[in-house]
């Protein structure tokens, strides 16, 4: 029983290999150099980067939901569960427990870091945060599809004849609850960002940057 419950801890431990970068406002700093964007294209830069600040907030609130749901089922499983009568029950609280536990103090760390600040509207840094963003986001979805396997195997294994099969279910059931749902939220957020990572591409292929004698100059084809 006890070798279970360390293994359980240890499945609950793969939650802080989660990137939370992913999580946190990333900041668009001011192009420095030569180069004299035009008003229209700061325009759209301001608002795409405006839509994205937002939408990383959004994405915080989300798992900060999920995050308090699963601590608050956690809890009340292991309190209305012993470990030695109810394995799986207790197990599954505890797993989720930990990951609600663990999602908050990462949305903690991410609102109280504030927001991204004022887009310049330059091109090249809005595109640098939307594309890190959205990259982190992917190799979030990837992580999150590994933990539903870790989780599945679990399952599958307390479904054997192995010591302590009912903790074994526990654990692994909470674990691909988490993978699933992570992978939703994760989902949702990454649409929305290839979207605007999309737009800056579009609008970074319309501009042509061309050397003249009095320095660098960037022209639109608008």
């Amino acid at each position: 029983m006890r070798r279970a419950h360390l293994l359980g801890v240890a499945a609950a431990a793969a939650v802080l290999l989660l990137p939370t970068f992913a999580l946190l406002p990333h900041r668009a700093c001011a192009q420095s150099g030569g180069g004299s964007a035009s008003q229209g294209q700061n325009r759209q830069v301001r608002v795409l980067m405006r839509a994205h600040e937002q939408a990383q907030r959004s994405h915080l609130w989300r798992v900060a939901a999920w995050g308090g749901a699963n601590l608050a089922v956690g809890v009340a499983l292991m309190g209305a569960s012993r470990r030695s009568s109810h394995p799986a029950r207790f197990g599954y609280g505890l797993q989720s427990g930990i990951w609600g536990a663990v999602n908050l103090g990462i949305v903690g760390v991410g609102l109280s870091g504030g927001g991204p600040g004022a887009a310049t509207g330059a091109l090249a840094p809005a595109l640098d945060a939307v594309r890190g963003y959205h990259d982190i986001l992917l190799l979030n979805m990837g992580l999150n599809v590994a933990y539903t396997g870790v989780g599945a195997a679990l399952l599958a294994a307390g479904y054997r004849d192995v010591e302590s099969a009912a903790s074994w279910r526990g654990h692994g059931a909470a674990l691909i609850v988490q993978g699933l749902g992570l992978l939703a939220l994760d989902g949702m957020a990454l649409w929305g960002a290839r979207g605007r990572l999309a737009e800056l591409v579009d609008l970074a292929g319309r501009a042509t940057l061309s050397m003249g004698p009095t320095g660098a100059r960037l022209v639109l084809a608008l």
